[in-house]
């Protein structure tokens, strides 16, 4: 699991893991343990929510924070160019 930080076009950003990341094939991003950074708020999310659906249309940007067995990043981090 990697640890990742979404920033969506409506510049809401999404904490949380996922199991692998996106290909380009992908039409969606699915986030395990969904939190929002301090003090932001957003309509979308519950406090209840444990996985969610990110369309990746609506993704601007996606942080690897790392791999969060062991907290660093083991393998390369590529950088992803939406056109």
């Amino acid at each position: 699991m990697f640890a990742v930080c979404i920033h969506l076009l409506n510049q809401t950003q999404l904490s949380g893991r996922v199991q692998h990341l996106p290909q380009a094939k992908d039409a969606f991003v699915l986030l395990q343990q969904p939190c929002l950074p301090v003090g932001q708020t957003a309509p979308i999310l519950q406090h209840t929510t444990q996985t969610v659906l990110i369309p990746v249309r609506q993704i601007l940007l996606i942080e690897i924070s790392g791999h969060s067995d062991t907290g660093l990043a083991e393998e390369p981090i590529f950088s992803f160019v939406r056109e």
